[in-house]
């Protein structure tokens, strides 16, 4: 009988023992939920998704007790059933892929993304971008001492803020949903997509999303300058029409009839418009780069050998583009070069201007040469580089790059706007079989150069002294039949001017010209050149 009852003592103490070592959540309030609905959004998570309830203790550490469940379509819902908690604090975290709807696609990874809520009176629990901000600073006030709803308020209150969101009548995170309609759903969508921007790895937008935690933990507040950068920089390359497009026709297709995209746009352009963030381009420009010195960078200020090659380099951030307009007749590149990222457009030969752009991210580098300038093109004493970076329509920055031994002279082309050009590269203007010809007097000149053309002899005539050639005109000089025009000022000068046989009008006269035309550069006594226009 003692043997019996010493047995049946240890059977008691081994008993209390295995249940003593039983994780004991201490204080809470024990609930039961016979069915817990939700959705995680990002934008919505996919079928697949995993989802962890964890019970909390009063102390909002985990109790080891855990419930499991999945997405089962691509509408981001789940649904747990016959919950039996020891407290009604709980933490929840999904992990999956998401339909990103700032790019109109699934992600190319998973995203993890959690939330803390007080499931008392709840039967619905939201998973979002929010209530996985707030997570990690809301248990540290709690544990300081600050009650539950409480904090959830206040780190809420503190995140909008960051976003210049102010609203009234605050919601808990995990009650928002992105295809219902209201202000706070709203916020929550804006603040998705400005984080979401335009990163292309799930791991740049995780990554964020941490540094984010990392710094408000303590304060609540933003305090590091670079990533408010970041967040402005992600808003201001966002398409919120497409944005709305994308997520209107994936509700569509999910046959969520009842769903709507809420109003998100006035919150991300009031964070654009009153951030105190600075913004950056995402865009930066090396000193070297695979060919050489960068002609980009801030390295190269002059060119002083005949025939180079550079490096045109920039290094562009995920989202980021770039177009760069190069005015110079004198630069060029190989079009048979490995793909380098960079395209380029047709030269423009009346501006002699080339726009570059950008074809990806990451490190762009264009093998560059500067030469001279072909025949007819003007040797212009500097390139220049304008600069449009993220779709500007204006350029966000120009520079030069100068010749030091380039002495700045007049430029004549061969042919004007009404015919060739009797200053142009001729050494004799000679016409063929022709009783008469109408020509250009046309010039352009650069910086302080001055050009002064005297025509003279009784073969030539003009018709109109067009105010607006750019040529300052003398009157006739009765006694040569010649006139002087002068270009002092920068720009182009061009005229009509008619040439013809005297012995048409008088054929006593018999010459051997028609007229000759006297060209002085640079405040010159002496003639640069001299023309001569006759018949053959």
């Amino acid at each position: 009988m003692k043997t019996k009852l010493l047995f049946l003592l240890l059977l008691l103490i081994a008993f209390s023992c295995q249940k003593n070592n039983e994780p004991t959540p201490s204080g809470g309030n024990p609930i039961q939920i016979a069915e817990l609905n939700g959705k995680v959004q990002k934008g919505p998570f996919l079928n697949g998704t995993t989802i962890n309830v964890f019970e909390l203790n009063s102390a909002f550490s985990q109790t080891g007790r855990s419930f499991v469940s999945n997405i089962s379509d691509n509408s981001g819902s789940f649904q747990l059933t016959s919950l039996s908690l020891s407290s009604q604090f709980v933490e929840i975290r999904a992990n999956g892929f998401y339909f990103n709807e700032v790019m109109d696609e699934n992600s190319n990874a998973q995203l993890s993304l959690s939330a803390v809520s007080d499931l008392t009176d709840k039967t619905s629990l939201n998973v979002n971008l929010l209530s996985t901000l707030e997570k990690d600073r809301v248990l540290k006030l709690t544990k300081a001492g600050t009650a539950f709803a409480d904090a959830k308020k206040q780190v809420l209150q503190e995140i909008l803020a960051i976003f210049e969101i102010t609203l009234p009548n605050l919601d808990e995170s995990e009650t928002l949903d992105i295809s219902e309609d209201g202000d706070l759903n709203a916020a929550l969508l804006a603040i998705s997509v400005i984080l979401q921007s335009n990163f292309e790895k799930v791991a740049d937008l995780s990554q964020l999303v941490a540094d984010i935690n990392a710094d408000i933990l303590n304060d609540g507040t933003l305090d590091d300058a670079a990533l408010g950068t970041i967040l402005l920089n992600n808003a201001k390359r966002l398409n919120l029409t497409e944005i709305r497009t994308n997520l209107e026709k994936r509700f569509e297709d999910l046959g969520l009839s009842n769903a709507v995209v809420p109003a998100f746009e006035p919150f991300v352009n009031n964070f654009i418009n009153n951030s105190g963030f600075t913004p950056s381009s995402g865009i930066t420009y090396p000193e070297t780069g695979a060919h050489g010195d960068n002609i980009l960078g801030p390295l190269v200020t002059e060119i002083t050998t005949g025939f180079s090659r550079f490096s045109f380099a920039a290094d562009l951030e995920e989202g980021t583009s770039l177009r760069v307009v190069v005015t110079s007749p004198r630069t060029g590149f190989d079009p048979n070069q490995p793909e380098n990222g960079w395209a380029a457009n047709t030269f423009n030969s009346q501006t002699y201007e080339r726009e570059y752009y950008t074809t990806r991210t990451g490190r762009c580098d264009l093998n560059f040469m500067v030469g001279v300038s072909p025949p007819d093109y003007p040797e212009l004493p500097y390139i220049k580089f304008d600069f449009y970076e993220n779709g500007a329509s204006e350029p966000t920055m120009t520079r030069f790059v100068y010749f030091p031994d380039y002495v700045e002279m007049p430029f004549y082309p061969e042919h004007g706007n009404y015919g060739p050009n009797v200053l142009g590269p001729f050494p004799l203007f000679i016409y063929h079989g022709l009783t008469n010809k109408s020509a250009s007097l046309a010039a352009r000149i650069f910086g302080t150069s001055k050009v002064k053309v005297i025509v003279q002899g009784l073969g030539w005539d003009m018709n109109n002294l067009a105010p607006n050639s750019g040529w300052t005109i003398s009157p006739i000089n009765q006694f040569n039949n010649s006139r002087t025009f002068e270009l002092n000022q920068p720009g182009n000068a061009d005229i009509k001017i008619d040439f013809f046989d005297p012995a048409i009008q008088d054929t006593t006269i018999v010459v051997s010209e028609w007229a000759r035309i006297l060209l002085y550069e640079n405040d010159e006594t002496t003639p640069k050149r001299i023309i001569t226009v006759k018949q053959s």
